[in-house]
């Protein structure tokens, strides 16, 4: 059980690391021909500020589901405790983290919905629904990678 959800998580991760790759380099390139145009021709891209924030927002959430798999952390006070209170202490961090992204997808898909009426200020015919659809593409998956990590908790002997 444990290989398979090993598996399905590091599938996804594999998969919003290349897209968050793609994103990042897209917003790159938008802002270095951005700035070419202005300092070169004394001309902009209408859009491509708005487009580099929205990427830039993009490339936040999908980082965020990213370090969900290992981030730095402060070890300090579990590292005080005794080995089954250092379980203890993961799994309730684990749990709080995820009623958390719980909370956030909850309440982030009707605010999703609601920016389908809202168009963008410079980006003609797009809606700002695709920025914010962002927010639960990064909790659900983040949801997703703290499971896994309760799972495999649970699973643990020690």
């Amino acid at each position: 059980m444990l290989s398979s959800i090993t598996q399905v998580g590091g599938k996804t991760l594999t998969t919003i690391e290349a897209i968050a790759k793609v994103q990042f380099l897209v917003m790159v390139f938008v802002v270095i021909v951005g700035v070419f145009l202005r300092y070169v021709f004394n001309t902009s891209l209408t859009w491509g500020h708005e487009l580099a924030r929205f990427l830039m927002i993009w490339v936040s959430c999908l980082g965020g589901v990213i370090i969900m798999e290992e981030h730095i952390k402060i070890e300090l006070l579990r590292n005080a405790l005794p080995p089954s209170a250092q379980k203890c202490f993961r799994i309730t961090a684990d749990i709080l983290v995820l009623l958390f992204l719980i909370i956030f997808l909850v309440a982030g898909i009707p605010f999703t919905l609601k920016a389908l009426e809202v168009s963008t200020a410079t980006i003609p015919h797009v809606s700002k629904f695709w920025v914010y659809l962002a927010y639960p593409c990064f909790g659900f998956p983040a949801m997703v990678m703290v499971a896994r990590r309760l799972v495999k908790e649970f699973l643990e002997k020690r």
